[in-house]
């Protein structure tokens, strides 16, 4: 958590970790400033003259009282969003993007180098949680991260992601816990989603054990080890699959596929019906989908015509990349 104590009124432009300005040193009146800052030039001009002859003061000395004039200034002088969120070690962690500016409850904040943290202590277990970067709202205020169930909205003063009823929240990411309560991402379970400058993410699976299939319908053959991921929506997933099954008594034809929340996004099959019991088939082939908001479960899914297919291991496998 980063913590911010009162200095002299300041903030205008940040430069690495040094924040320049000086209320007081202003050269211009702020009300006829705003209705000036209506062209490119003039905002340029005025904010060029206001910023004359003002002293350096360290970020660490700032304070919300100091930190900003209001939103409008806010998107005039300096950049939103400049952080993303991330899992280190067991922790959730916001870290600085560049200057690590962010705009919470109308005053531009900085993300300490280290950065800010959040255990899942108090959390429940396979719960998907809104993480929002917030303030106490003191003279001497504190960043913190605040994992909620409840949603957001676009804040119709400053236009940014804030807390469904309560806009001193800005939304910074989406997380889900798995059990523990546990913070998990890795290929398998994509479940930390930054909102701020998101990458994309790649995936993968692969059978661990054989699996016998009779059914005539889809069924899940990584049950328990399903690949899960966040999204924000509009999020496009593009997967590969290879799959191997042995030809087992009454096999007409064997069918592979990639399943997204159950639901079956491609169709493999077999070339020829039947074959000699023992044999090995194998299918391979890729599809795209896309994905809403929240939370999925991407999975490799087996059925036959009739008989039996036994899909094998290690050589049934998914991978995928998840495109923002």
């Amino acid at each position: 958590m980063a913590t911010y104590t009162r200095a002299n009124p300041l903030v205008l432009t940040a430069t690495g970790d040094r924040i320049q300005g000086g209320i007081g040193k202003l050269e211009t009146d702020l009300t006829s400033a705003y209705a000036h800052l209506t062209t490119e030039s003039n905002r340029v001009d005025t904010l060029s003259a206001a910023l004359t002859g003002c002293e350096p003061i360290d970020v660490a000395q700032a304070t919300r009282e100091d930190v900003l004039l209001t939103p409008l200034a806010a998107a005039a002088l300096r950049g939103h969003g400049e952080c993303r969120l991330t899992k280190s070690s067991s922790d959730l962690k916001l870290e600085r993007v560049g200057l690590g500016r962010v705009l919470v409850d109308d005053v531009m904040v900085q993300i300490p180098v280290a950065g800010v943290t959040k255990s899942t202590s108090g959390l429940s277990e396979n719960t998907t949680y809104y993480i929002y970067l917030q303030s106490d709202g003191a003279d001497e205020y504190t960043l913190s991260l605040l994992p909620s169930a409840t949603g957001y909205v676009q804040d119709a003063t400053t236009g940014i992601m804030v807390m469904s009823g309560d806009a001193t929240k800005t939304l910074v990411g989406m997380a889900r816990t798995v059990t523990g309560p546990a913070w998990a991402e890795s290929a398998t379970q994509r479940l930390v989603l930054s909102y701020f400058n998101p990458a994309s993410r790649t995936v993968a699976a692969t059978l661990g054990d054989e699996v016998e299939v009779t059914a005539t319908d889809y069924e899940d053959l990584l049950p328990g080890d399903n690949i899960e991921i966040l999204c924000w929506g509009g999020e496009t997933i593009i997967a590969q699959l290879a799959a191997t099954y042995e030809i087992g008594s009454g096999l007409t034809y064997g069918y592979a596929s990639i399943g997204v929340d159950g639901t079956s996004i491609l169709d493999l099959v077999s070339p020829t019906s039947g074959g000699t019991i023992g044999a090995m088939v194998s299918l391979s082939g890729f599809a795209l989908s896309s994905l809403t908001a929240g939370y999925h479960y991407v999975t490799i899914m087996g059925k036959v015509g009739a008989g039996t297919a036994t899909f094998q291991p290690t050589i049934t496998n998914m991978t995928g990349v998840i495109i923002v």
